[in-house]
C-alpha cells in the first residue's frame, strides 16, 4: 500500500517535471519534506491513568513538575561555608 503511493507520488512528480510544471513539482516536494503536523502531546497525570486534556490541568501538572524538580533540598555541608573566606563586595563601580 506504502510503495503503490510513492510509485503515485513519483510518477505525478515525473509527469510535472516532463511538462516544466514547477508549482506541481514544488506542491509535491513540500509533502515529502516540509515538517508534518502531529496534534498536541496528552500529558498522564501522576497517578498514571487519566488523561490531561484541558490546559488548566496542563498548566497545573507542569506547575507540580517544575515544583518537585526545582525545589529540592540542597545538601549543604556547614563545615565547608565556614572554610570560605569573607570576601568584601565591590560597593562601587569605576566607570572611567
Amino acid at each position: 500500500m506504502k510503495s503503490k503511493w510513492w510509485v503515485e507520488k513519483a510518477e505525478a512528480l515525473q509527469q510535472a517535471a516532463d511538462t516544466n510544471d514547477t508549482k506541481t513539482i514544488y506542491k509535491g516536494l513540500k509533502e515529502f519534506y516540509s515538517p508534518q503536523n502531529r496534534g498536541t502531546a496528552q500529558f498522564i497525570a501522576d497517578d498514571g491513568e487519566m488523561v490531561l486534556k484541558m490546559r488548566d490541568e496542563t498548566l497545573h501538572w507542569f506547575a507540580q513538575h517544575l515544583d518537585q524538580l526545582l525545589n529540592v533540598p540542597g545538601l549543604v555541608n556547614e563545615a565547608a561555608l565556614n572554610e570560605l573566606p569573607n570576601v568584601q563586595g565591590i560597593t562601587e563601580l569605576n566607570m572611567s
